[in-house]
Order: C-alpha cells, then sequence, then structure tokens
C-alpha cells in the first residue's frame, strides 16, 4: 500500500468490534507474522505508524 493509503487508513475510527477485529486482522496479515518457540506463541507485528485507537 502507498504511504498516502496507509495514512488515511491509520486515521480512520472504528467503534464496532467486528471492524476492530478486521482491523487487527488486516495487520497482522500483512505486517505481522507468528512464531511458535518452545510452546510459547509470539506475535510480532512490524508498523511505520501507530494509531491512538490501537493502544487502547
Amino acid at each position: 500500500m502507498t504511504m498516502a493509503v496507509k495514512d488515511e487508513l491509520a486515521r480512520l475510527t472504528t467503534t464496532k468490534a467486528c471492524c476492530r477485529k478486521a482491523e487487527v486482522s488486516a495487520l497482522l496479515r500483512f505486517a505481522g507474522s507468528i512464531h511458535i518457540n518452545q510452546g510459547v506463541i509470539s506475535i510480532e507485528v512490524e508498523l511505520e505508524k501507530v494509531h491512538d485507537t490501537l493502544l487502547k
């Protein structure tokens, strides 16, 4: 995605739980990875910007 599209998506406010789940799911799909090490699951996501709503 271009920076303009990413910036626009980062500014959207989602209030419904289903929309937040979809947003997190898309972030994990495009910018994340899941690792299992000795039975411990860790999720790693690399983002250029973090929107305030993701920190709540």
